[in-house]
């Protein structure tokens, strides 16, 4: 027995992400990497628009810091979830129904406490204000070259959504090959 402590080791927790829900699909919820995963250790996770290359790069405290400001500033804390396939009545009383469509997933750490904001189609309470942090969360953040385009397993194991086997082994080829 030994009366040296073993070290331990956190595992980062989600600052920002950024995710999409497909309905009416078989399988898991999430079949695709989330677009957009930027954790408290300052690593950000980005997937291509075509998903075939995922990108990993290390950002500063003052970018993470300045990323969930632009978030804040944008109006992030004045949307609120829905998640029913109609959204709410219109001042002449009729609803808009939508069947088979996205929910949009934006998370975002607040004072130390994640909070989900689940969208189905485009159902918010401030269209506007969504669509522009969609947008910016969407816009690319790699340096040019190819030093970004590397993936560790470690970064595929911190995606925080669950994806069929052949997805995975179709992230991984094409990993691999690059």
């Amino acid at each position: 027995m030994s009366n040296v402590a073993e070290p331990t080791t956190r595992e980062p927790t989600i600052v920002v992400q950024l995710a999409f829900e497909p309905s009416f699909v078989m399988g898991p919820p999430f079949s695709e990497p989330p677009p957009f995963t930027l954790l408290d250790d300052g690593t950000l996770i980005e997937v291509a628009r075509d998903a075939s290359m995922v990108f990993e790069r290390k950002l500063s405290q003052a970018e993470v810091d300045g990323i969930v400001s632009h978030l804040v500033g944008l109006g992030f804390e004045r949307l609120e979830s829905h998640k029913e396939s109609c959204g709410k009545p219109s001042p002449s009383g009729g609803k808009i129904c939508v069947s088979d469509d996205t929910t949009t997933i934006v998370r975002v750490a607040l004072n130390g406490e994640l909070r989900e904001i689940a969208t189905y189609s485009s159902f918010s309470n401030e269209p506007d204000v969504l669509t522009r942090i969609v947008a910016y969360l969407s816009t690319e953040r790699r340096p040019s070259g190819d030093r970004a385009a590397s993936v560790t397993r470690r970064a595929r194991r911190r995606f925080t959504c669950s994806s069929t086997r052949r997805d995975r082994r179709s992230v991984s080829r094409s990993i691999r090959s690059s």
